[in-house]
């Protein structure tokens, strides 16, 4: 994908757009005084629970479009002069080209009118084993890097011809602000394959692909569970080929494009 050019840093982007007035206005906290809390009575509140609801239940976003909040995972940016928890590495880490690159850990939160989805925290990168991390590794098929892909689809891209060092910084800025960006939602159980990769991290396959390939959710009558008028699935499934117990978690599949409808 042919990375924009763009003549402002990602810094004055940002610097550019409206401030709200919920941002612009600190939040008002409101304490509750000792004698207040002295009075409540156990038969003033009543205990909103559902009775046939299951305290061990996955709840997991339906699959399709979707918008999701971007901000940078507890590992942050780290590569190529320093590791994972910030410390000097006596030597670069370099790609299989021997290329210097950096590794981002990503979190993605869904945004969604439902308040049971939203703020839900998805996996943002839909490789079974590098899930929540993108790199600055260029591919030799795509001509672009999961970082610098990730950026552009916010509409934010890394500027044509920087540097690493340069590129980093932008999508450190980029992710400080939180941004947004569309993708494909998409459920998926992972299972691991018995090898290991060269750092000693289990390899994981993809074992089930798909929200229709997981079973309906039924309730404790046997009853498919509906919702929206959409019959639910069941995140917990079993590998057909063993048979194994098997947990879905939902993915973004893949980012999308900003259009102009988006700006």
């Amino acid at each position: 994908m042919p990375e924009t050019e763009t003549t402002a840093t990602v810094e004055e982007q940002l610097a550019e757009q409206p401030v709200t007035q919920e941002e612009a206005t600190p939040p008002q906290t409101t304490t509750q005084s000792n004698s207040n809390i002295n009075n409540l009575s156990l038969e003033d509140q009543v205990d909103d629970f559902d009775p046939e609801a299951d305290a061990d239940a996955i709840v997991l976003p339906p699959e399709g479009l979707h918008s999701f909040r971007l901000k940078l995972g507890k590992k942050g940016c780290y590569g190529p002069t320093t590791d994972k928890d910030g410390n000097p590495m006596k030597e670069p880490k370099l790609d299989k080209y021997n290329r210097a690159f950096f590794v981002a850990e990503v979190e993605a939160y869904l945004i969604h009118p439902n308040p049971r989805y939203d703020g839900i925290r998805v996996f943002s990168f839909g490789d079974a084993n590098q899930q929540n991390y993108v790199t600055s590794i260029v591919m030799a098929r795509t001509k672009t890097s999961a970082a610098a892909d990730m950026a552009a689809k916010t509409g934010y891209p890394f500027r044509s011809g920087a540097k690493l060092g340069e590129n980093r910084q932008h999508f450190e800025t980029l992710m400080a602000a939180e941004p947004t960006i569309k993708g494909l939602l998409q459920w998926q159980a992972t299972k691991e394959t018995g090898e290991e990769d060269e750092n000693g991290y289990a390899v994981r396959r993809i074992a089930i692909k798909g929200m229709r390939n997981f079973d309906l959710l039924r309730n404790k009558e046997g009853e498919v569970v509906v919702e929206d008028g959409q019959p639910l699935h069941n995140p917990r499934t079993v590998d057909p080929s063993d048979n194994s117990e098997l947990v879905g978690r939902a993915v973004i599949a893949r980012f999308l494009p900003v259009t102009a409808s988006d700006s």
